[in-house]
């Protein structure tokens, strides 16, 4: 985090969030009747997509995560960066407040998987295993990644 206080990178991302707009594109769109999606933008330029999937009333798999190059993390980079790709997720937690979130079965491209596991780890996502919450189990989480059902 260079010289930038945890307090400086909060009050940074808050005013990088302010200049989103969030756009959900309910189940049905596209050509696939249980698909939707989660959209970022910044002044009318997408930064990035989250494909979903219904499973069930209470349960929504993700297809793709897709942030746009330009606006993904770079580590070699020193000083603050807006954490798009966070602020993504965080806009798909929050606009599906009532149902679980699991992690497609389809395998990462490998720079998505140290994403995924801060998701889970240090951004405190509760967003399951593709295992979780499968039809031969009684709706309960079996990943231990994610928040278990109430």
């Amino acid at each position: 985090m260079s010289d930038l206080t945890a307090e400086d990178w909060a009050e940074r991302d808050r005013v990088a969030r302010d200049a989103l707009k969030v756009k959900v594109h309910p189940f049905g769109y596209g050509r696939y009747p249980k698909r939707g999606m989660v959209e970022l933008l910044r002044d009318g330029v997408r930064i990035g997509t989250v494909s979903i999937s219904e499973e069930t009333d209470w349960l929504i798999e993700t297809v793709r995560i897709d942030v746009k190059p330009e606006f993904r993390f770079r580590k070699d980079l020193d000083g603050y960066q807006e954490r798009w790709a966070l602020f993504l997720m965080q806009a798909l937690f929050e606009s599906f407040p009532d149902h679980e979130i699991r992690e497609s079965p389809a395998i990462n491209d490998a720079p998505g998987d140290p994403f995924v596991a801060r998701v889970r780890g240090e951004y405190e996502l509760s967003y399951h295993l593709s295992g979780c919450f499968q039809p031969s189990n009684d709706g309960s989480c079996v990943c231990g990644a994610g928040r278990s059902r109430a």
